[in-house]
């Protein structure tokens, strides 16, 4: 097992590899659900807050200038890792938060041939699938503050500070007290040797390699595995990161969802000229989504969008077979889905569904709401005596 450098750093200073990433990690463990479950702990060193992570640390690379970036950063094949350590960071803002991370010294090819970021690594799209339109776009920047107070600016140059330290030397020491991967490893070893003989997976099943992960990593190596969780469960027996079945999903791919359907609506409207008129766009959606160009210009596979004098611009929609799958039908019927969910949720799963004006707005499209739900594998009706009917979450098997 090989032991890696172990540093603090600003996961705000690290960039990502990758366009995108999925919703959920190879071991079926949600993205957001995982970035929720990180806390933290005061630190007496350079920052306030050290992030406690209940996955392995992520692994960086200093790398860049074969990008044809000016420079080189901090990235990361690790990216749903890093957008969990970031998300968690922005929830502590303007406090300097650091992460744990391991400093990897790779070949600059392999993180080459991982590389596709359209944005230099500063943000990145979030979907199920990478053959679906991002649900919504993560830029942490985009989450502060306007306008800039002196305590963000600290904050802001305090980032820029860590992204700027280009040895590893400059990086600040993580602590070997009783939190560290260090630390935990031993324990593990430890525990490894008076505990039961572990579970051998089948040959069926994936095995991880002995050579460090990002060697061959990519966003499908971006996972805790079974085994290794397993084995930390029963042999130290705290290991925090336990399968979730909540499968909510972030606000962000609700308000994405709920944004798409506006816009279709309108674009496809009689008379329709490209024009969007999206009502307190900012204050509806700009915290999350971004501006309504930007939200648009990443959707391109969806839309083209045709610029015009004064800074504004027309919107046509692009009609092709990549596209079929983001009709009006489908494009309702996700966003009922959603709501539908979120009022399950919040019931614990089971519930009483109340969906505003349903028959205005989805009855054309999707039908009678009963149907609606009976016409959906996720949902299930729960029978009653009275005239009312209650609607349950189905978990998958």
């Amino acid at each position: 097992m090989p032991i890696y450098e172990e540093k603090l750093i600003s996961p705000l200073a690290v960039r990502y590899t990758q366009e995108h990433i999925k919703t959920v990690f190879r071991d079926a463990h949600v993205v957001q659900n995982t970035a929720e479950q990180i806390t933290t702990e005061k630190c007496d060193g350079d920052y306030d807050l050290v992030l406690q992570e209940p996955f392995p640390l992520i692994e960086i690379v200093r790398w860049g200038s074969h990008a044809g970036m000016e420079g080189e950063h901090w990235f990361t094949l690790d990216n749903r890792r890093l957008y969990c350590l970031q998300y968690a960071a922005m929830k502590h803002w303007p406090l300097r938060v650091a992460a744990k991370v391991h400093i990897l010294r790779a070949d600059p090819q392999v993180v080459k041939r991982k590389y596709d970021s359209s944005t230099g690594g500063a943000s990145v799209t979030s979907a199920h699938s990478c053959k679906e339109a991002p649900l919504f776009m993560w830029d942490w920047r985009e989450e502060v503050a306007k306008p800039i107070s002196h305590a963000v600016q600290t904050a802001l140059d305090a980032v820029a500070l860590d992204g700027n330290n280009e040895e590893v030397g400059e990086l600040a020491g993580a602590s070997h007290g009783p939190e560290s991967s260090l630390a935990r490893m031993e324990a593990h070893e430890k525990a490894m040797a008076s505990a039961p003989p572990v579970r051998v997976p089948k040959p069926s099943e994936t095995t991880r390699s002995s050579t460090p992960s990002t060697s061959a990593a990519s966003e499908d190596s971006d996972h805790t595995p079974r085994e290794e969780v397993w084995s930390f469960e029963e042999a130290c027996g705290n290991w925090q990161h336990k399968p979730m079945m909540d499968m909510r999903r972030d606000s962000r791919a609700m308000q994405a969802t709920q944004a798409l359907l506006e816009i279709t609506q309108q674009l496809r409207a009689p008379g329709s000229d490209g024009r969007l008129r999206v009502p307190n766009w900012s204050e509806r959606y700009g915290k999350r989504l971004g501006s309504l160009r930007r939200f648009i210009e990443f959707r391109h596979e969806q839309f083209t969008v045709i610029p015009e004098r004064e800074g504004k611009f027309r919107v046509r929609e692009v009609m092709a077979e990549s596209c079929a799958d983001f009709s009006v039908e489908a494009t309702e019927a996700a966003a009922a889905v959603t709501e539908i969910k979120r009022q399950l949720w919040a019931q614990g799963g089971s519930g009483n569904v109340r969906i505003d004006d349903w028959n205005g707005r989805y009855l054309q499209s999707l039908g009678p709401f009963k149907t609606f739900i009976r016409s959906r594998p996720d949902f299930e009706i729960v029978p009653s005596t009275s005239r009312f009917f209650k609607v349950a979450m189905v978990q998958s098997s």
